[in-house]
């Protein structure tokens, strides 16, 4: 599925397309509707750099509570050789 947004030119003197794209990630984040891996994948910058990026745009992977790690870390499982 792609989903796109028009804004008015003013915003790309102040924003480019990848905060506008990190601004939206990390609301869905937050909102917890997908997970960073997802998101990441949707941004076009691999995990590990959207979860160093994250607290730029309002969000950060240590906020996350107990629940939300456990969610990540069996996620993680799925990726790594077992």
């Amino acid at each position: 599925m792609k989903v796109m947004l028009e804004f008015d030119d003013s915003f790309a003197e102040e924003y480019s397309e990848h905060d506008l794209k990190m601004y939206c990630a990390v609301g869905l984040y937050k909102e917890r509707v997908m997970g960073t891996g997802v998101l990441a994948k949707a941004v076009g910058i691999s995990r590990m750099e959207f979860q160093d990026e994250m607290h730029k745009y309002g969000s950060g992977i240590l906020d996350m509570t107990e629940d939300e790690l456990k969610l990540e870390l069996e996620n993680a499982k799925k990726y790594l050789p077992v």
